[in-house]
């Protein structure tokens, strides 16, 4: 069994305003099927609506925000679960006093991603 720690991958600022993320498991932690990682997403930001070749799942951890996905636009919450299927455009973002904290999971592929 491989543990991963939060202070040997911590969440680090992206080129992304607002978005600090890390990748945990993956090839590089010995996991041949699976990639997973964390995602906080800070007051009034944004990741960009973008899309895999790969299904991606989330669970929000805590706080609030909304996920775009498609066309639609959804509240979500501490304790939801969330799915992305393939080719399905997906993206998030957080108004004021609004924090997300997020853990996302993928096959081990390449998700080939797409920003919209």
């Amino acid at each position: 069994m491989t543990i991963v720690r939060s202070e040997s991958k911590p969440l680090a600022a992206t080129d992304m305003p607002g978005l600090e993320a890390c990748e945990a498991l993956n090839a590089e932690a010995e996991s041949g099927a699976l990639t997973a990682g964390a995602f906080v997403l800070r007051p009034n930001s944004v990741l960009p609506v973008h899309r895999h070749r790969i299904e991606e799942g989330f669970y929000v951890v805590a706080g609030t925000g909304t996920l775009l996905i498609r066309d639609e636009t959804h509240q979500v919450a501490a304790g939801d679960f969330l799915l992305a299927p393939a080719w399905t455009p997906h993206g998030f973002r957080t108004g004021d006093g609004e924090t997300l904290h997020v853990v996302y999971m993928y096959p081990a592929l390449d998700p080939w991603t797409e920003m919209l």
